[in-house]
């Protein structure tokens, strides 16, 4: 339960200074960020439109630098083995990415499709493997 209300708790506050960096935004450059709604962020994974630009965004704020900022891949136990589906980063539909570095200094925009084939090219068969084995092992020395 710790670990649930850990992750919850780090959610909220990503979400929190993700509004502000869209306020920030809205007032610095006029983009005219509006929150999407659960069912836009749960069916299509985005965050905010652009209503500027008609165009969607996925906003990254985390609190510290050892955050996973991009989920390619989710590993679901099965029994003795796991599956693997696609991490909400790999199935959005943002056009791009608003990060806020962890020190709160510096807001970069990006890509979705550039990121999204950095992260193809970085992660490949072999990555997965090893986690199968990883798993398998932590199995083992229970």
């Amino acid at each position: 339960m710790i670990k649930t209300e850990n992750i919850k708790d780090r959610i909220e506050k990503g979400n929190l200074l993700a509004d502000q960096v869209a306020k920030y935004l809205n007032h610095r450059f006029g983009y005219n960020f509006q929150k999407c709604s659960l069912e836009e962020d749960r069916n299509l994974m985005i965050d905010y439109k652009c209503l500027k630009h008609n165009k969607t965004a996925q906003f990254k704020c985390r609190d510290n630098q050892s955050d996973i900022i991009y989920e390619y891949m989710k590993f679901i136990p099965r029994n003795e083995s796991f599956e693997t589906v696609h991490g909400r980063d790999v199935r959005t539909k943002s056009d791009f990415y608003v990060c806020l570095s962890s020190d709160k200094q510096t807001i970069v925009v990006s890509s979705t499709e550039k990121i999204k084939e950095i992260a193809n090219k970085s992660v490949n068969q072999e990555i997965i493997n090893d986690v199968q084995k990883i798993y398998n092992e932590a199995k083992k020395e229970k």
